[in-house]
């Protein structure tokens, strides 16, 4: 599995969360031509390598998880449910697991005339330890 895929699993496996975006709204760094909204795009902007004789081989990842609405409000209230579900998240999956997802910041991106879409913004850092 990949770090996205880990991200997709968990977020679409949050039933708060689905209850509001539909699974087909979960999408990495790209969403299809009209997609609808509510919508949530998550893409990873950096990795950094870490190596020692003690932990292993560990790496700290970047995200940015992108929420999409006709409303601000529901904007908000997503956003909100996807900090629920991602911070301070501790897992395995197959080949590696997430030792800790921390929330780094959210921020309002206004609205998108062109495509009727309030846009919130959050970041987040993975520490990730490989088997």
């Amino acid at each position: 599995m990949t770090t996205g895929g880990a991200i997709y699993t968990i977020l679409s496996g949050d039933a708060n969360l689905i209850a509001v975006v539909p699974v087909t709204g979960i999408v990495a760094v790209n969403a299809p031509m009209n997609t609808a909204n509510p919508m949530i795009m998550y893409s990873k902007s950096s990795t950094v390598p870490e190596y020692d004789k003690v932990s292993g081989n560990v790496m700290t990842l970047q995200y940015e998880v992108d929420i999409f609405s006709n409303s601000h409000v529901q904007a908000e209230e997503i956003a909100d449910l996807v900090r629920a579900a991602l911070d301070l998240y501790v897992g395995s999956f197959t080949g590696f697991e997430f030792n800790r997802i921390r929330f780094d910041g959210e921020d309002d991106r206004g609205f998108d005339p062109d495509n009727n879409s309030y846009h919130v913004a959050q970041g987040y850092t993975i520490r990730i330890k490989y088997d």
